[in-house]
């Protein structure tokens, strides 16, 4: 019904794609999504194991979500920091920065691609390894 185009422009990028190389950009997207929504999830089972209560573990989870959405879009926004500081090691610290932004960054190659890689495999790995351990700690030694 449509007319196809034979070539697209990728999120970041200036230079125009195939669409078989389109198709790879959103499968590898969406893999990066993947993870980094697993990565946040990994957060909250971790929170959620730790807290005593429901009630505190909603609390706990809003602002938690509060603070790395708006953290990171405050320090963006500051005019304390330069061009040429390392700001956006610190904003792309928070894993929604890279779920909202980072995902594109990581896929164009920046010179932000080993840290985004290095967040996101932090969080997966010392939040479900913490929630493991805490899990298994009070099932095995209560």
């Amino acid at each position: 019904m449509f007319e196809m185009p034979e070539r697209s422009i990728l999120f970041v990028s200036e230079a125009d794609v195939t669409n078989t190389e389109m198709v790879l950009y959103g499968l590898n997207y969406y893999g990066i999504a993947f993870l980094t929504s697993l990565a946040v999830l990994s957060l909250f089972c971790f929170i959620a194991i730790i807290m005593p209560s429901v009630n505190a573990l909603l609390g706990s989870g809003i602002c938690i979500l509060f603070f790395s959405i708006v953290g990171p879009q405050l320090l963006e926004q500051s005019t304390a920091f330069a061009e040429g500081s390392n700001i956006s090691y610190v904003v792309y610290a928070s894993i929604t920065k890279i779920q909202y932004t980072g995902i594109s960054l990581l896929l164009s190659g920046g010179e932000l691609s080993g840290w985004l890689i290095a967040v996101t495999s932090f969080y997966l790995l010392v939040f479900l390894g913490g929630a493991y351990l805490v899990f298994t700690r009070r099932n095995y030694y209560v």
